[in-house]
């Protein structure tokens, strides 16, 4: 082979290792795409069935196209999604409403069809006015509440949409009463589903790179084939037959249909409203979709162009009476993860959809309709986001704390969802979007920065007394910056000039105490990376405290932030980040001091004269331990319980939480350093250990038993009296900062 052919064979495996990642993608899009159609036109009966999954297979093919010709982040995947299925669903139902008694079905359909046609163009406008402005950045400001409100009440609607399906009703399944549903239920539908789901949840998400979704179709299938063929009684609805040509209705924009629609003024209203909604949805899962594959492939995108191709592809598509689409975050990582890049990805996933059109449509009559909505039923749970299940599996276990927590969310939720079932879907946007706008500003308006002196906040580190002196003469080095609420472009600039004002040229540390932020834009984020590299040039030490995973999703503009940092200058919360500081400046005492000294002047020994610890220290003990051995464990019982002073290295106090498999700890209460005393509250009562003591370093310890202090008390009972007075003094202390700290976690 030469040298030449190399690049050669190298550029084509690169390509063949594209297509087969974007068979993968396809492969995971194709049987949402199929269930979405079912949605789609159901309003308008079981016939129209094979219309609406035509249209979502030919959405997915123009929208491909239009992606290889236009788009800059080729690597997305442009198919409809399941918001879009249940958006023209609420409209078709509120046409036929409308319309059907004064001009029957047929007309009403029509005018159904055309009024989705209108909504697919009218979105895909404000899309192309959205890219030509370049607002793309903006868009994304719009609260990811709202869209994570909708989304999951789209997942239980889907679900609830397929329930009567998957029990064999096919429609009047909520008009009928328990007993006529109990009568009329098919058995064989119900077993049918039963196994389906089961398949889903038991299979791994893929096997062999093949989806569990079309496992469970194909062995719906088979089990359905076989049954029916031995018992002819038992059938159950399947799939019509799909043909393009026939299925595939142009809208009619006639003029008669148009004077019809301005007679109900509620309708062009719930056109325009559900326009704006889809381009909105369509725009913000197609630009955090782009974000999510360029994190993947490290290819610069370009939002507004990548908007422009959408609306072209969505104009398009609604032209010829098919469904627009917009990013799939979740197929699309899977083809970039596997290797997908560049013009292979949407042109594969095309020709695979043209090809599921030409060849497998005609033998969709196979797939029994109880399988396709079982599998439907499952991939809509599986669309509630992480903060909806949190929600969902609250609520059904009485977690109604962890609700509380978040109560704005879960009130959005059930207004939502509310407002959908008694009114519509359009509605129930309406009120999601205001309803989480205000609590959005509400919580903007609670933003604050507060700059705390280091003075007044130290760690949960008990240290000698020698130690504890020299941190309250060098603490007001230290400043910590606490940020909570919203950090948006509209708070930056009162950011900077807060922090700015207040810091001075004596500050040789700053922690910026990140764990009440909700959220980070941006704008936030360049502001913060600035004033971090400002404070850095004039000298400062800066370290970080992780934003709470259940305050905020990690952004990519938080891990901008988090790339400016060393790991050893970012922290989990602000407790471990003072513990740094204060060791950064207890460096150089500590090479002074004798580790005796460490001892002699711990709080056991206060208000002792130096003849009197001398004394004192005669009755203790030497010990050592090994990095993460234990020095007590919880409910361990001491035939002679002992108390340990730190001569030096560092433990760990926890709390242990039993979860029935095993003991781990579940709450750091305090560290321990040298100087300090540990072991106290079994060494007074002689009771079981109430806590786990772990050597985070080797340490060095001096150890005096109970038995000891017995005969101290004896033969020294004055000094045996003044060092169980300083030890009742330490329990109560400690007791306080304990019920403190576990109120608060």
């Amino acid at each position: 082979m030469t040298a030449g052919s190399q690049p050669t064979k190298k550029k084509s495996s690169h390509w063949f290792k594209s297509i087969g990642a974007s068979v993968n993608g396809f492969v995971t899009t194709l049987p949402g795409t199929i269930a979405f159609g079912t949605i789609l036109y159901a309003p308008l009966g079981e016939e129209w069935l094979g219309r609406g999954i035509t249209a979502c297979l030919l959405g997915h093919l123009i929208s491909g196209v239009v992606t290889v010709c236009a788009a800059k982040n080729k690597e997305v995947i442009i198919g409809p999604r399941s918001f879009v299925a249940v958006l023209f669903s609420a409209v078709i139902t509120l046409i036929l409403g409308a319309f059907e008694t004064q001009y029957g079905l047929e007309v009403a359909s029509a005018i159904a069809l055309s009024a989705c046609a209108v909504i697919g163009i009218f979105s895909a406008i404000l899309q192309l006015i959205f890219g030509y402005m370049k607002i793309g950045k903006i868009v994304e400001f719009i609260p990811s509440q709202v869209v994570s409100s909708l989304m999951n009440v789209t997942a239980f609607l889907i679900f609830m949409a397929q329930l009567p399906r998957m029990i064999g009703f096919q429609k009047d399944f909520f008009n009928l009463g328990f007993f006529q549903i109990f009568n009329q239920l098919s058995w064989f539908a119900i077993s049918l589903s039963v196994i389906t789901i089961l398949l889903m949840l038991l299979l791994p998400r893929k096997t062999y790179g093949i989806p569990s979704s079309i496992l469970a179709l194909v062995v719906g299938i088979l089990i359905h084939s076989t049954l029916h063929a031995q018992l002819p009684s038992q059938y159950v609805a399947t799939l019509p037959s799909l043909n393009p040509l026939e299925d595939l209705k142009l809208p009619d924009f006639s003029v008669e249909y148009l004077a019809i629609l301005i007679e109900a003024p509620q309708v062009i209203l719930a056109i325009l409203f559900t326009s704006f909604s889809l381009a909105i949805l369509n725009t913000l899962s197609l630009l955090i979709s782009g974000k999510q594959v360029e994190k993947v492939t490290k290819i610069n995108s370009n939002n507004d162009r990548d908007l422009r191709a959408n609306g072209i592809g969505n104009l398009l598509v609604s032209l010829v009476g098919s469904v627009p689409g917009t990013g799939k975050a979740g197929a699309s990582l899977i083809a970039a993860n596997n290797g997908g890049r560049g013009i292979t990805v949407p042109l594969t996933v095309s020709i695979f959809y043209g090809a599921t059109i030409l060849f497998l449509a005609p033998f969709l009559n196979l797939l029994p309709i109880p399988v396709l909505a079982s599998v439907s039923a499952v991939l809509s749970f599986r669309l509630l986001d992480a903060k909806g299940k949190n929600i969902l599996l609250s609520f059904f276990l009485g977690r109604f704390s962890k609700i509380k927590q978040e109560i704005s969310y879960f009130f959005v939720l059930v207004s939502v969802l509310l407002v959908t079932l008694f009114f519509n879907l359009i509605a129930a946007i309406l009120v999601g979007i205001v309803a989480t706008i205000i609590d959005f500003l509400i919580k903007t308006s609670k933003f604050q920065v507060k700059l705390i002196e280091g003075v007044s906040a130290r760690s949960r580190t008990a240290r000698s007394s020698i130690e504890e002196q020299y941190l309250d003469n060098w603490m007001h080095q230290v400043v910590i910056i606490d940020i909570q609420g919203f950090l948006l472009f509209s708070v930056a600039e009162a950011l900077q000039k807060n922090i700015r004002s207040e810091l001075n040229n004596d500050i040789g540390f700053v922690i910026f105490n990140m764990n009440k932020v909700h959220y980070l834009d941006e704008t936030g984020c360049e502001s913060l990376i600035g004033i971090i590299n400002d404070l850095r040039q004039n000298g400062v030490v800066v370290v970080i405290t992780e934003i709470n995973e259940n305050n905020m999703l990690k952004t990519v503009e938080w891990q901008q932030i988090v790339a400016t940092f060393a790991e050893a200058e970012r922290f989990a919360d602000l407790d471990a980040a003072l513990e740094s500081v204060e060791e950064r400046l207890l460096k150089n005492v500590k090479k002074d001091i004798n580790t005796d000294n460490f001892v002699t002047s711990s709080y056991l020994f206060r208000d002792l004269n130096k003849g009197d610890i001398d004394i004192a220290m005669e009755y203790l003990g030497k010990k050592s331990f090994k990095k993460g051995q234990f020095l007590h464990e919880t409910d361990n019982y001491e035939n002679d319980p002992d108390l340990f002073i730190l001569s030096s290295g560092t433990v760990d106090v926890y709390l242990i939480k039993d979860d029935g498999e095993n003991n781990s700890p579940s709450l750091r209460l305090f560290t321990y350093t040298a100087g300090a005393i540990l072991g106290e509250v079994s060494f007074v009562d002689a009771g079981a250990r109430s806590a786990n003591v772990l050597a985070r370093t080797d340490v060095e310890c001096r150890q005096l038993l109970r038995s000891t202090f017995q005969r101290l008390k004896v033969e020294h009972p004055i000094i045996a009296f003044q060092i169980m007075q300083n030890i009742s003094k330490l329990l109560s202390k400690r007791l306080r900062q304990t019920n403190i700290l576990v109120s608060k976690s």
